[in-house]
């Protein structure tokens, strides 16, 4: 009896403090809206119909664009397809008016009866009257020794080698020049002979010379020119000029490459032997050697060219065409081997510079 009278002693000062705490002020009690729970709802109701409203106005505005750059976009269209259709009725109508022009002047060239132009009957009479005063005209009055000299000329190509390794343009202009005016043409290719200390450079220069000589088709002289300045980068010759001149073996230049260990060389072994292998198949290409200051240099690749377009050959060349043994000495000439001398010249040339090794050096 007595718990049960404590516990209910204790539960009324509970509720008593519940009572007093529900009878404080709420901390809370200012951001209570002044509103009932029906008003509430209904104000949400509200705020979603709203939202509703809003997406539905954003959906027709989003839709109206569409239709507007559809409209654009088709009307844009159109207009292409009238421009397009504009140029294409021009270009039928030019192409009306040229054919009637073709027609008329057809006409015009059946009522005088003649079959040609006017353009190529003017140049018909004026190649006819060229040729009716060729006899008459004045032979030249400036004194020349050599008649010949007034044909000659030089074609320089510098630094484009485009022209005459793999496009077609030189050989054109030289197969014009030798059928239609019946010139004599040689092929002179320069190399600087400093190509010879740097292998890789070397092979491509006579590959390139390989190249030129079989597009040109012509008669082709290869010239080592600079020969003096190689002199002075003897360290770094693996041969001797001798070598360099003639491209033979170019199967110890790639031994010189392996030897080297440079990074090129493992990586293009096999595409430099390739190309030494084509090179050598072909057989084609050996040099000159040319010194400028050397004047029995000069002279001697000046007779090369000479002897390789058949000017040697030319009778006004002989002192006296009556000597029968003159045709002899032009044909002597002409096929005589230099190879002899080319090896006398390199052996001069090279001794008072250095004494050349005809080995690879170590």
């Amino acid at each position: 009896m007595q718990e049960f009278e404590s516990w209910r002693v204790k539960d009324l000062e509970e509720r008593n403090k519940r009572e007093k705490a529900l009878a404080r002020p709420s901390a809370l009690a200012p951001f209570r809206l002044p509103v009932t729970l029906e008003e509430w709802y209904s104000m949400r109701e509200a705020a979603k119909i709203e939202a509703k409203r809003r997406a539905a106005e954003k959906e027709e505005e989003m839709e109206r664009k569409k239709a507007k750059k559809k409209a654009r976009e088709k009307e844009d269209a159109k207009k292409k397809k009238e421009e397009k259709q504009a140029k294409k009725d021009k270009k039928e109508q030019e192409e009306l008016e040229r054919r009637a022009k073709i027609a008329e002047a057809a006409a015009a060239r059946r009522e005088r009866g003649s079959g040609r132009p006017d353009a190529e009957a003017e140049l018909a009479k004026l190649i006819k009257e060229a040729k009716q005063a060729e006899p008459k005209q004045a032979e030249p009055q400036v004194p020349v020794k050599d008649p010949g000299m007034l044909e000659n000329g030089i074609i320089v190509l510098d630094e484009d080698v485009e022209l005459y390794t793999h496009n077609e343009v030189m050989t054109k202009i030289t197969q014009q020049l030798t059928k239609a005016l019946d010139l004599r043409l040689v092929a002179v290719h320069l190399v600087d002979s400093t190509l010879c200390v740097d292998a890789y450079r070397y092979l491509s220069a006579v590959f390139l010379s390989m190249s030129a000589m079989m597009q040109l088709e012509l008669p082709h002289i290869n010239v080592l020119s600079k020969i003096d300045l190689v002199m002075d980068h003897t360290d770094d010759l693996s041969f001797g000029l001798d070598y360099y001149a003639g491209v033979s073996d170019l199967s110890q230049l790639m031994w010189t490459l392996q030897a080297t260990r440079h990074p090129m060389s493992q990586k293009f072994k096999e595409f430099n032997r390739l190309i030494a292998e084509l090179i050598e198949d072909y057989g084609l290409v050996s040099f000159e050697p040319l010194d400028i200051q050397d004047k029995e240099c000069a002279l001697r690749v000046l007779g090369r060219c000479d002897t390789a377009n058949g000017h040697i050959m030319n009778a006004e060349k002989v002192e006296d065409p009556s000597d029968p043994v003159a045709g002899v000495r032009l044909f002597q000439a002409g096929f005589a081997d230099t190879d002899e001398f080319l090896d006398e010249y390199l052996e001069r040339y090279e001794e008072p510079w250095l004494n050349f090794l005809f080995l690879p050096r170590n």
